[in-house]
């Protein structure tokens, strides 16, 4: 399971184990990442600062 707090104050738990691909987008002063899971049909984007995008990235790393 992956925990992460967004820009918005939203509290995010992604069962990693669903995920098929995630997708970093960088904004002028965010990023933007995309999780997609299974079934093709399911994406879940949230905005985070660098720090956070930094903090999943080295996760999903650990996963791996």
């Amino acid at each position: 399971m992956l925990q992460f707090t967004d820009l918005n104050d939203i509290l995010h738990v992604v069962h990693i184990r669903n995920v098929t691909h995630v997708q970093f987008r960088e904004t002028p002063n965010n990023f933007v990442v995309s999780f997609h899971f299974i079934g093709g049909q399911y994406v879940v984007p949230a905005t985070v600062n660098a720090e956070t995008a930094s903090l999943i990235a080295e996760k999903l790393g650990e996963l791996s």
